[in-house]
């Protein structure tokens, strides 16, 4: 019964909805109700992409009015595309309503770069300028992957240095060094260090050598010692050890070499320079300072034939002058053999040229000083055939002329030529040339007689040995004696060379004097083959005669 009830209710309530309906409807439709309407009513609100929607109803009969509001549309943004770095993402560029904030094309990510790696090279250090290690960067962003770090300056590169002034056996040399980097420069000094006696000996046997000489039959009859001073041998040596050779070697470091020329010869300081045909020899260091007493010094010779016999001692004298020569006296061991060999400080530099010693003494030797090489002439090479082996040619000469000018003396079997005769307020004296068939000589006499009543002679006599090396000798009134061998240069020169043996001579001043003596006989013979007979102002004491 109350479902009944409720339902009539609710159908009367809808007849009486509808019947006020139908009549307000009837009269706008009519025109016959003026509405009055209420405000504007938002039923649905514009957006950017839905149409809005308003009604407003007349107060009088209720009739609703609406209308639609067109949808707005988008107010597009641009969202800018945000650039990716190589440690940060990007964007691509994007679109959104600023009205409405719907995004109308959606941005997307673009993903970090990475950093593209470059290497920083490392920087040396230098002895000026500090280095850098090895680092690493970004060629993009610039950003340090690996930083670099500085290393401390490099020491100079100073190397070898360069001898400025060079040290000797007595004073300090020079050295300069120059960075090769910078080109930083200092000098220092330095001394030459000493060698020791077994070290000196292995050096010193590579430039020294022993010295053959042979006749003009082949045979040997010497031997003596040379040392190289050029590579491409040079050999000095002793006059004397090659004197009246016709041929002659020289042994170094197991090979024999022939000696082709003689360079350089004096007679008087009795040095000689030879050539051998050679290349690379080890050359000795030559010094050419003074010397002092007390030095340490070695000899290094064919001491009698034993080859590379070394000896040690002192200098006992250190610049002994005789006969115009400079020698170094010393007592290092020397024997027949060890001429021409050299003397060799403690540096390894030879200082003298091993020459002759004293017999019957203790320990006088002799060796000439290096500065006399420095005296040697220099002239066209000679061979030893050419420097000795026409001495004979010249004894040919001397004896044909004194047998084309003289007269025969067959109780002596002698060609005599009287050269002449010189008389002075204070005294005479005539000269004489023989020629004896009997042992093939030529002899020279002079005769001074002073104040008519002291009468001196002497005479120098010439000629062949058995294996026809010729050979001089000076006899004189005091029972003197000089001989030596005759060469090439005895005439040539003036002079008697090369004194090998002396007899009844007490001093150096008076082998001096006696050896002048010689040298004004051989001008005499000279002006005798020459034709040239001019007289010769000759005291007694030209000629070396002295009273006791």
């Amino acid at each position: 019964m109350k479902h009944s009830v409720k339902r009539l209710t609710t159908i009367t309530l809808f007849a009486a909805f509808l019947a006020l309906f139908v009549a307000c409807s009837a009269s706008s439709g009519n025109g016959e109700c003026n509405h009055k309407y209420d405000q504007w009513t938002v039923e649905r609100t514009v957006t950017c992409t839905s149409n809005g929607l308003q009604s407003r109803t007349c107060e009088k009969c209720g009739y609703t009015d609406s209308k639609v509001t067109e949808a707005l549309g988008h107010v597009e943004v641009t969202d800018a595309a945000v650039t990716a770095t190589c440690t940060t993402e990007g964007k691509t560029e994007g679109k959104h309503c600023s009205a409405c904030g719907d995004v109308i094309v959606a941005q997307t990510v673009v993903p970090a770069l990475g950093h593209e790696e470059v290497i920083d090279e490392a920087i040396e250090a230098t002895c000026t300028s500090a280095g850098m290690t090895e680092g690493r960067h970004c060629a993009v962003c610039g950003v340090t992957i690996v930083a670099q770090s500085k290393t401390d300056l490099a020491d100079h590169s100073y190397g070898e240095g360069v001898v400025v002034v060079p040290a000797t056996c007595i004073a300090e040399g020079t050295m300069e060094y120059t960075c090769s980097v910078c080109g930083d420069l200092y000098t220092e000094s330095y001394t030459l260090p000493t060698i020791t006696a077994t070290d000196l000996y292995t050096q010193s046997i590579e430039y020294v050598g022993e010295i053959t000489v042979y006749d003009k039959n082949g045979d040997a009859f010497a031997t003596g010692t040379g040392f190289v001073i050029t590579a491409d041998g040079t050999i000095v040596t002793n006059y004397h050890v090659i004197e009246g050779a016709y041929y002659a070697d020289i042994a170094l470091n197991g090979k024999v070499y022939d000696i082709d020329t003689v360079l350089a010869f004096d007679a008087v300081i009795d040095l000689a320079v030879l050539k051998i045909d050679a290349s690379g020899l080890t050359v000795a260091t030559v010094c050419k300072n003074p010397v002092k007493v007390g030095e340490t010094v070695y000899t290094l010779g064919s001491s009698r034939g034993l080859t590379n016999t070394y000896a040690q001692g002192i200098i006992t004298y250190a610049e002994r002058v005789m006969d115009g020569v400079t020698y170094v006296q010393h007592d290092a061991a020397m024997s027949p053999g060890n001429s021409g060999g050299p003397l060799i400080n403690s540096y390894g530099e030879v200082i003298g040229i091993n020459t002759f010693l004293v017999r019957d003494s203790q320990n006088l030797n002799f060796s000439v000083f290096v500065t006399e090489l420095d005296n040697l002439e220099y002239g066209a090479p000679l061979t030893l055939i050419d420097l000795f082996g026409n001495e004979s040619n010249t004894f040919e000469t001397l004896k044909d002329a004194i047998i084309d000018s003289g007269e025969y003396d067959a109780d002596n079997a002698c060609y005599i030529v009287d050269l002449d005769s010189t008389p002075t307020d204070s005294y005479k004296y005539y000269r004489r040339a023989y020629y004896y068939e009997s042992d093939n000589s030529v002899t020279l006499d002079l005769i001074v007689t002073l104040d008519g009543t002291t009468t001196y002679w002497v005479y120098i006599e010439f000629y062949e040995d058995l294996n026809g090396t010729y050979y001089w000798e000076y006899f004189d009134v005091y029972d003197r004696v000089l001989s030596g061998q005759v060469t090439a240069e005895t005439f040539n020169e003036n002079m008697l060379l090369g004194v090998t043996n002396y007899e009844n001579i007490s001093t150096q001043d008076e082998l001096n004097s006696l050896r002048d003596t010689a040298s004004i006989l051989v001008d005499l013979l000279c002006s005798f083959i020459t034709e040239d007979l001019e007289p010769i102002d000759i005291t007694a004491a030209d000629l070396g005669f002295v009273q006791y």
